[in-house]
């Protein structure tokens, strides 16, 4: 490697959070970033198993190639807190960049040059304080092709739509649903393009975005954090780019992705209250906040996608389901963010 790029990958501060037991996903990451020449790396131990705090304290002298440091919460205090504490300490280090991870994250081995090489590529004014980029996750197709349709918005959905359903988009919807992996195999000589949000596992940024856009919000404390984030982001005039040529390789499915039933008939079989209840909340605030303009036409969606969960809950007679589901979709209504006791994170 020559010295200019080691001398720009050194420039990188790479942060992971990590939680409850799950040091074998992490030290994979770690091994993968000393493959990269990542320096300078921040672990954020959101909860930790007592047990999995003295693993990695006793597996730390490994990785004495990178100048590690350990920020920890006594407790799992949500993915909002964590990434938003990780950036606060990735920003005491001299490092330009920043480079979001998850303990399950595993980049390829020229995933960080290609982020660096679309960097240096894309030609806006101040970039340090505009440009967000993120890397290509392969649970992520609904992005690429976004990217590939021109279309970024497709990431968000359409205005007034509820959660996934639109009375006016339903054959649009269904389209892109049912096309995206031909339009995925399609990507030919494609590097990067513009999408509406991201997400923070694989996110790349100048640590002068933080002065212009400030941390992600805390009182998410659990899912659509990082699209309310990167959204921000581009309608106050910053750009988000997905670098198609940096891949990165989800060590664990995440916890809906292996569903095969639409999401209405998902939220009425979940049995994580917790996560369903912070999931649909915050999706419902976002939608409130951002992309609904007709009252009318957005709670029509809503009363329909509603109904749909309700009969078929009934139907499994899931009647928990319905009530986390209700009360998670009144408090995003009323925009009440925050911790909600009913719902703890351990």
């Amino acid at each position: 490697m020559d010295k200019i790029k080691k001398k720009k990958f050194h420039a990188v501060c790479c942060f992971i959070v990590t939680y409850g037991n799950r040091l074998h996903f992490l030290f994979k990451v770690l091994e993968r970033l000393q493959l990269l020449d990542v320096k300078n790396i921040v672990i954020v131990n959101n909860g930790l198993t007592q047990h999995a705090k003295e693993q990695l304290k006793d597996a730390i002298g490994k990785f004495s190639w990178a100048k590690i440091k350990i920020v920890s919460f006594a407790s799992n205090v949500g993915s909002a807190k964590g990434f938003s504490r990780g950036i606060k300490e990735a920003l005491k280090t001299k490092c330009r960049f920043i480079w979001m991870l998850d303990d399950d994250l595993l980049p390829n081995t020229n995933a960080l040059e290609e982020m660096l090489s679309v960097w240096d590529e894309i030609d806006i004014q101040e970039k340090e304080y505009n440009l967000i980029l993120f890397a290509n996750r392969e649970d992520k197709k609904l992005y690429t092709t976004a990217l590939l349709l021109s279309n970024p918005n497709i990431v968000i959905g359409y205005k007034n739509q509820f959660r996934s359903l639109h009375v006016g988009h339903l054959f649009s919807s269904v389209y892109v649903k049912y096309t995206m992996k031909n339009i995925i195999s399609q990507r030919t000589n494609v590097k990067f393009g513009e999408i509406a949000s991201g997400y923070f596992g694989g996110m790349f940024f100048h640590r002068n975005l933080i002065d212009r856009l400030g941390y992600p919000n805390e009182d998410f404390v659990l899912y659509m954090d990082d699209v309310d984030f990167t959204y921000r982001n581009r309608i106050t005039g910053g750009r988000n780019v997905l670098v198609l040529s940096s891949l990165i390789h989800d060590l664990e499915e995440s916890w809906n992705a292996s569903k095969k039933n639409s999401a209405i008939f998902q939220i009425a079989l979940w049995e994580n209250f917790t996560k369903l209840y912070y999931s649909i909340r915050n999706r419902v605030y976002f939608e409130r906040v951002y992309t609904t303009n007709n009252t009318v036409i957005y709670f029509i969606n809503m009363v329909i996608y509603s109904s749909l969960v309700i009969v078929y809950a009934l139907l499994q007679g899931k009647i928990k389901n319905i009530k986390v589901y209700c009360e998670a979709v009144r408090d995003g209504i009323k925009k009440k963010l925050g911790v909600n006791s009913k719902y703890p994170l351990n």
